[in-house]
């Protein structure tokens, strides 16, 4: 393995990045390129088009925050793909400024190739066609990195799966990005995966996040929030068989869509799978023109749903002033229990074990706190005091998950509200336990036989915080 270090900001010569990469090229097997830590705070400017990758690879950069590859609009920055695969890993670089009259206006990620972005930037790119921050067409995996306010002429502003291509999205954030057609924050045709992430305030006109065509996209203790589309505003999951979206253990809130599907738009012959996931305060019909319908969920094929609040959401629609006429779910679904739907009009099938469901004139309130953070790496609606959720999940669920979307530190399963069994709560956020009751002060007395005047004002912020 040959190591290079790169030592000034130009863009051609010796101690360039461009060179570091062309002798790297040249030689067989992986290498290695640092960069002199007297470049902290600088920018590589691209004059020269854009940065081909040909073979192993690692960039190792000074930190997002310190180090930036700039191509100034007039190429790509990175290309990566050789005659074989290769592995190629950028960690701790800003990559912005690149265009694309293609694909991937930041990074283009091609056919065998398998890229890794770690603690990294994806920002202020633009492709004519697909794929403004990255297009993939191989294996890309995006760890603890930023992918925001990326443009795309035609379809996924943030990141463009292909087909052939792999994604998996980990403990990252798209925000921002902007897409003429599908996909504001990801477009996928291939393999999706978002664990522990969030996507918020992308817009596209199908697909606000993120945009499912033909592919199977999975959404793993995330958040999708305020992201806006004319259909589809979280999640636009396109009419097809093959169109696969699972949507685990997540919040989805606070999205709009001008039509049909604030939260989730689910087509015909396509399939929907939710689980132990909160879904409220999205919006169908933002514009008010009283076409649209499903705040939450708007579905035409299968959707099966199971633990999960549907609930708080909006229509928009105002005809003959009447307002939220489907507000939560529209469609025919496919209830596995357990699910707390605030207004069913215009969904049926949620007549399962244990679900709880409201209607226009008898509302589930179930009493959600505001999006915020409440630990964990994603925003959570948390289950405020009384909620109808609390320990009313499937108390057989196998195997339940081991934590609530927030993860580590915050038990799927405990007893929240003092019985004395323990039983998941429904939706994406799981009440820890509660503070055991404080004795009363006659209690106190008895077993003291004096009062101290102390300890009564401790006794009465005590019971004060328990109202």
């Amino acid at each position: 393995m040959a190591t290079f270090t790169v030592t000034n900001l130009l863009d051609f010569g010796t101690g360039s990045l461009r060179q570091a990469i062309l002798d790297a090229n040249g030689l067989g097997g992986a290498d290695e390129i640092f960069f002199d830590f007297g470049l902290s705070g600088g920018t590589i400017n691209l004059t020269g088009g854009e940065l081909l990758i040909t073979d192993d690879l690692t960039i190792s950069g000074l930190g997002a925050d310190f180090l930036s590859v700039d191509a100034g609009g007039f190429s790509r920055v990175f290309n990566i793909g050789g005659t074989d695969p290769i592995d190629v890993l950028f960690e701790g670089l800003t990559i912005t400024g690149g265009t694309s009259n293609g694909n991937g206006g930041g990074i283009l990620n091609n056919f065998n190739s398998a890229l890794t972005l770690t603690n990294s930037i994806i920002s202020g790119n633009q492709a004519a066609f697909d794929g403004g921050g990255i297009a993939n067409l191989g294996t890309l995996t995006v760890i603890e990195s930023l992918v925001s306010g990326n443009l795309a002429g035609d379809d996924a502003a943030g990141l463009v799966n292909f087909s052939s291509g792999t994604l998996m999205v980990i403990d990252s954030t798209l925000s921002g990005n902007s897409a003429v057609d599908v996909g504001g924050g990801i477009g996928n045709n291939g393999e999706l995966t978002v664990i522990n992430s969030s996507v918020s305030e992308n817009s596209a006109r199908l697909g606000g996040g993120v945009q499912n065509f033909l592919g199977q996209a999975t959404i793993i203790d995330s958040t999708l929030n305020n992201n806006s589309s004319r259909v589809g505003g979280g999640i636009f999951n396109e009419p097809d068989p093959t169109s696969i979206l699972t949507v685990t253990n997540s919040t989805i809130s606070g999205n709009t869509a001008e039509t049909n599907g604030g939260g989730i738009f689910n087509g015909s012959s396509s399939r929907l799978n939710v689980s132990n996931s909160t879904i409220t305060d999205n919006t169908a019909d933002s514009d008010g023109n009283g076409s649209g319908d499903g705040g939450g969920i708007f579905n035409l094929s299968s959707a099966e749903v199971e633990n999960t609040i549907i609930a708080g959401n909006f229509d928009a629609t105002n005809n003959a002033g009447l307002g939220n006429i489907l507000p939560d779910v529209s469609g025919e679904f496919t209830s596995n229990g357990y699910n707390l739907i605030g207004n069913a009009d215009g969904g049926t099938g949620f007549n399962a074990i244990g679900d709880l469901v409201g209607t226009s004139t008898n509302l589930l309130d179930p009493l959600l706190g505001s999006l915020q953070d409440n630990g964990g790496r994603t925003l959570t609606h948390a289950l405020l005091s009384g909620s109808p959720a609390i320990d009313a999940g499937d108390p057989n669920f196998t195997p339940p998950p081991e934590f609530d979307q927030r993860g580590i530190g915050f038990n799927r399963i405990v007893y929240g509200n003092n019985d004395t069994i323990a039983v998941i709560d429904i939706g994406a956020f799981e009440v820890q336990q509660q503070p055991t009751s404080v004795p009363e002060p006659s209690s106190m007395l008895g077993l003291f036989g004096i009062v101290i005047w102390g300890t009564g004002s401790i006794l009465r912020r005590k019971q004060q915080q328990k109202l």
